[in-house]
């Protein structure tokens, strides 16, 4: 459309004639210290036992939910799809560290298949919560926090798979995975 209007093809934008109505948002947090305390004593109950990885992995590495699509573990990392970014049309993936804390809960050498869809997966957290409020967006959030308490924002941008808007982080920065495995390890997840 503003091609046609720098053109002169058209003198309006008719999209700007079509009022889209936003999708309300709930607010979303990280996760408090009795509400972490409660996930970590409900997570290994066997009734959720099918679904605790997917779970440990949105807690541990703070990945979306439809990010569990296409995980796996290659050495001392967790790769996952970035479902918010595309490079000339092919999927971009992010290299997480894998906290210490989670190779003591998880088998990092097992392939790891989510066939479940997101919101079948969301009725599940909430019931392991007992909180109809929250979701598992909240684990996201909760890493994203934990992370920041230990290491700088850029980092965490990283792992999240968010690009810093500034140019230096966004093109010219390369951390290498030394780096990151040293930055991971000083984070102090809740369990």
């Amino acid at each position: 459309m503003k091609y046609a209007m720098a053109n002169g093809d058209i003198t309006f934008n008719p999209m700007q004639a079509v009022t889209f109505q936003k999708v309300a948002r709930k607010k979303r947090r990280a996760l408090t210290e009795e509400e972490q305390q409660r996930f970590f004593e409900r997570i290994d109950l066997p009734e959720f036992e099918p679904y605790k990885d997917f779970f440990l992995l949105e807690y541990y590495f703070g990945l979306r939910p439809w990010e569990l699509k296409d995980v796996r573990f290659e050495g001392d990392f967790l790769i996952a799809l970035n479902a918010k970014h595309e490079e000339d049309g092919e999927p971009v993936y992010k290299k997480i560290p894998i906290p210490a804390q989670l190779k003591a809960r998880i088998d990092t050498t097992k392939k790891i298949v989510c066939k479940h869809r997101t919101d079948v997966i969301n009725r599940i957290f909430k019931r392991i919560m007992q909180d109809e409020e929250v979701t598992q967006y909240f684990l996201r959030h909760t890493f994203s926090t934990t992370c920041q308490q230990y290491v700088r924002p850029d980092i965490v941008d990283i792992w999240m798979g968010d690009s810093s808007e500034r140019l230096v982080g966004r093109v010219y920065t390369h951390f290498p995975d030394k780096f990151l495995r040293e930055q991971m390890n000083l984070v102090q997840f809740y369990a």
